[in-house]
């Protein structure tokens, strides 16, 4: 999902997450899911993607999968 400049990937299967900057960093190179300062930016991206999940009557409860990070 993308909002503003960043972009959230959810790997469900693998139970990772990645966040890029695509302002600084377009090519996606620089994985921030780690970055302590970035959390509040990965929970909220991540419920908007939730949100759109249920808007689109997609039935796959992410959080059984991602576990990588703790929401």
């Amino acid at each position: 999902i993308r909002g503003d400049d960043y972009k959230l990937v959810v790997y469900p299967k693998a139970g990772v997450v990645r966040l890029f900057d695509l302002s600084n960093d377009p090519e996606e190179r620089f994985d921030l899911a780690h970055s302590a300062n970035r959390r509040e930016q990965i929970i909220s991206m991540f419920g908007q993607l939730e949100k759109l999940q249920e808007e689109m009557g997609d039935t796959l409860n992410l959080r059984d999968f991602v576990y990588e990070h703790k929401f």
